[in-house]
């Protein structure tokens, strides 16, 4: 929740810190008093838990504190607040509305996609380490794979005892997730790759230690972390997830698709089939233009025809690269011609 709470602030930060630069009121003040407390939370120490904290507790304490947040913005009087604070006192409540639903609909009880899950990511924290510091901070992530791994199974066996999971049928192939990091020599594992090539400044007693530590660590917290998720899978999480397809097929599934809904369209406005309809009617839309065009160019074809050749013939390709990268500029600068239309301020920088 802490890495979903920071993209957000990274998307809305714009906004909300930009109520700090302009002449300020006691609501004002009081507004970005709220603000500064929800930039400053911290749910957890990182120190203590490096991987983060997966608790349903911890979730519980993440949306109390947003609902409390929420319950203060309620005092906020819109009217004396300037144009940017008016931006900021609606994005706020978007942001933490997410963390309250997301423990409401229990969504830490399947932190499992299709191409994606919990064990999945930690690959992405193996990056070149380039000071003593960031190998240090690398070995204690290594050492708290266990304790993330446990946290995420006590998680799972919950959401299959709730009927929370995802499709059976969406795991085809899901194996080499996590059998890719099951190896029999350490030196070998993904995860040992970082330490073939430890930073220059550090005395070669230094690195004989590291090299000890690493050792250590993917023989007794990696590799073993993934054989425990392979039990789980194989025993337990694919014999025991459902064989039904739709999210509102499981236990309060239509309203947390709804909830969904609101989500992605910022809007109350629209319920399942209205943006099925909607789809459907700029797939009519769409295939009428290309009809005209396929009348103005006078192919000769029928409408599968005209799609194969749109996708098979060579004049929709770029030979060279730097044909492509053309190619794209033209596509990039067109469209920046039409982003007035849709955005009343633009970025500054390209």
């Amino acid at each position: 929740m802490k890495v979903i709470k920071l993209i957000l602030f990274a998307i809305f930060a714009p906004f909300i810190i930009g109520c700090s630069g302009e002449k300020t009121n006691a609501v004002s003040d009081q507004l970005n008093a709220i603000i500064n407390e929800y930039q400053e939370h911290e749910g957890y120490n990182d120190s203590i838990y490096p991987l983060g904290l997966f608790t349903a507790e911890y979730y519980k304490q993440e949306a109390d504190f947003s609902q409390g947040l929420m319950d203060k913005l309620q005092d906020i009087d819109r009217v004396q607040l300037t144009e940017t604070e008016g931006i900021s006192l609606d994005l706020l409540p978007y942001v933490l509305q997410e963390t309250i639903d997301y423990y409401k609909y229990e969504r830490y009880l399947n932190p499992l996609l299709s191409d994606a899950g919990f064990h999945s990511s930690l690959p992405y924290m193996v990056r070149p380490l380039t000071s003593y510091k960031k190998v240090k901070n690398y070995l204690n992530k290594l050492n708290a794979i266990p304790g993330y791994v446990d946290q995420h199974l006590v998680n799972l066996r919950e959401g299959l005892k709730k009927g929370v999971s995802q499709p059976r049928v969406i795991f085809n192939g899901y194996e080499t997730t996590y059998n890719d990091h099951i190896v029999d020599d350490y030196s070998k594992s993904y995860f040992y790759s970082p330490f073939m090539n430890l930073p220059s400044d550090m005395s070669d007693k230094q690195k004989d230690s590291v090299i000890v530590a690493a050792k250590e660590a993917i023989e007794a917290s990696v590799i073993p972390q993934f054989k425990k998720i392979r039990q789980f899978f194989d025993s337990e999480y694919l014999p025991g997830t459902r064989t039904s397809i739709g999210v509102s097929e499981t236990p309060g599934g239509e309203e947390y698709y709804q909830n969904r809904i609101n989500y992605y369209t910022t809007s109350t406005s629209y319920s399942a089939d209205d943006i099925h309809n909607i789809g459907l009617g700029e797939v009519e839309r769409l295939k009428a233009q290309m009809e005209e065009i396929i009348e103005e160019v006078e192919f000769e074809g029928s409408f599968p025809e005209f799609l194969s050749f749109l996708r098979s013939d060579p004049q929709f390709y770029a030979k060279t690269p730097e044909e492509l990268l053309m190619k794209a500029r033209d596509m990039a600068k067109r469209a920046d011609e039409q982003l007035p239309r849709f955005f009343k301020t633009l970025p500054r920088k390209p």
